[in-house]
């Protein structure tokens, strides 16, 4: 919907802050034993409430610089190697 013609929104919107709020729920499910990953399960949600005037365009993006089931592994190691 480049052009903004939706049938879903209206084109006379107004709100005096323009706004969007956005959580984001994670639940991870992880068994490791002392070496191994032996499960690693991750659910998400994404809920937004959008405050925005007009027919805005939104660009929202995430990104990947943590690798989650390494850094388990390695605080796992980590702390058989403090025992």
């Amino acid at each position: 919907y480049i052009t903004g013609n939706c049938t879903w929104r209206n084109n006379n919107i107004y709100y005096k802050k323009n706004e969007i709020y956005i959580d984001i729920l994670e639940i991870l499910n992880v068994t490791i034993n002392s070496n191994n990953l032996i499960y690693a399960h991750i659910n998400g949600k994404v809920t937004l409430k959008c405050h925005l005037s007009g027919m805005p365009l939104c660009e929202l993006s995430t990104n990947n610089k943590i690798n989650l089931l390494k850094n388990i592994l390695a605080g796992s190691n980590t702390s058989n190697n403090n025992n």
